[in-house]
Order: structure tokens, then sequence, then C-alpha cells
């Protein structure tokens, strides 16, 4: 594979990846935005929308990695969920979580119709 005129291996941009989410995630933390924001903006940056380091071949092939990291973070929420606080929130929790779900489709199906003017993209 090549970046430019240079031949990197695919262990190399692995490297890399690893490397700028980390740093990314901690800059990000110092002005008490979440890591996840640092991830993402990483994704983008090295991205295929942005300076292209990560070919978005190599976005497909690396698939599995996404799913590792995924399961690794819902295992990480999952850790912190205490049943007994859940208990005390009650029935209130549930039309919370109701609300929020339908609150995001609202929006984002909203979103994407101002943009795309079609209604068919923004349900699907």
């Amino acid at each position: 594979m090549y970046i430019g005129h240079f031949e990197v291996d695919t262990l190399t941009i692995i490297g890399l990846i690893i490397t700028t989410a980390y740093l990314g995630s901690k800059f990000v933390q110092r002005f008490g935005i979440p890591q996840v924001v640092g991830f993402i903006l990483v994704g983008v940056l090295l991205g295929s929308s942005f300076l292209n380091i990560v070919p978005l071949s190599l976005v497909h092939e690396l698939g599995f990695i996404s799913e590792i990291a995924l399961g690794l973070i819902g295992f990480d929420m999952g850790s912190h969920l205490h049943f007994g606080e859940l208990r005390r929130l009650g029935r209130s929790i549930i039309f919370i979580l109701i609300g929020e779900a339908f609150g995001a489709l609202i929006l984002v199906t909203g979103g994407v119709y101002l943009l795309t003017g079609s209604l068919y993209t923004a349900l699907v």
C-alpha cells in the first residue's frame, strides 16, 4: 500500500491509528470532552475524507477491529451499570430512554431531509 510516494504496510498503519487515537483522546479529555470525540476526530483526520492516510479499502479490511472495539466499549459500559440505581429510578428511566430514542430519530431524520431533500434517504 502506498501513501503518497511511500510504501507502508498494514501493521504500520494500525500502529499509527492506535497511537494517534490515544493521543487524540487524551487531548480532548483535557478540555472535559469525552474520549470518544477524540477517537472520532482522529478517524475523520486519518480517513479517506481528509488526509486519506487510512484508505477506504483498508477500513473495510480491518472491519473486525471495529467490531472488537465496539464489544469492548459495550462491556465497559455494562460493567459500570448498577441495577440498584436503575431500580431506584423506576419507570422514569423507561420514559427517558423512549424519549431519547424518538428524539434522536426525529432530529436525525429531519436533519438528513433538510440536507438532502430526499425523504427516502432521511428514513433509510
